[in-house]
């Protein structure tokens, strides 16, 4: 089973993103263009996983975000912050819509996943992790050159979409299955842990 642990975006932002890729794609030739319905933040991406080690996976991840259950905790709260790629420099590869959430409480979430899967010990620990870096992926781009007028979009966007301040609150983590289909991944949720 191909998996990765991610949390769902609410409905109203999944419509902006969508309206703001629709807009997009009259500005930028050549991505692939993500169905806003599959956009999600992602925590971690597993790859194959063996459906025996499910249970196991699923009791490190409830076990690891029970702490950030208690009342005490704030909601996350993670407002859109801007356009950008991946990387910064050089041939674009991703297109992204940035997250900024100032209390670090996605970091510590993220920690926290991470913390889980070691623990599960499903996936080969590898050396440096990549550092988190919170977005929403709205385009992928081939082997070609960067397309012409992306650094234009981008600055165009981002000055409709920092004044904005939409902001949604991330309740949960969940696990999803990735099935890859012709026309593109579909995302089923397998499990769902509240934060």
């Amino acid at each position: 089973m191909r998996l990765f642990i991610a949390a769902e975006i609410p409905a109203p932002i999944i419509h902006r993103l969508g309206a703001l890729i629709e807009h997009l794609r009259g500005e930028i030739a050549g991505p692939r263009w993500v169905k806003p319905e599959g956009i999600h933040l992602t925590f971690k991406f597993l790859g194959e996983v063996n459906e025996q080690d499910l249970p196991r996976l699923s009791g490190a991840l409830g076990a690891a975000m029970k702490p950030m259950m208690s009342s005490a905790t704030p909601p996350l709260v993670v407002s859109l912050a801007g356009i950008g790629t991946f990387p910064e420099r050089g041939r674009a590869k991703v297109l992204w819509v940035g997250l900024r959430e100032p209390t670090g409480g996605l970091e510590t979430t993220h920690r926290r996943v991470a913390q889980a899967v070691q623990s599960a010990a499903l996936v080969p620990v590898r050396g440096r992790e990549r550092v988190f870096s919170p977005h929403l992926t709205l385009a992928r781009f081939g082997e070609g050159p960067t397309p012409a007028g992306l650094a234009h979009a981008i600055a165009t966007c981002n000055e409709a979409l920092e004044p904005s301040g939409e902001s949604f609150e991330v309740a949960s983590v969940c696990l999803f299955q990735s099935l890859l289909k012709p026309g593109g991944a579909e995302y089923r949720k397998l499990e769902e842990y509240p934060l």
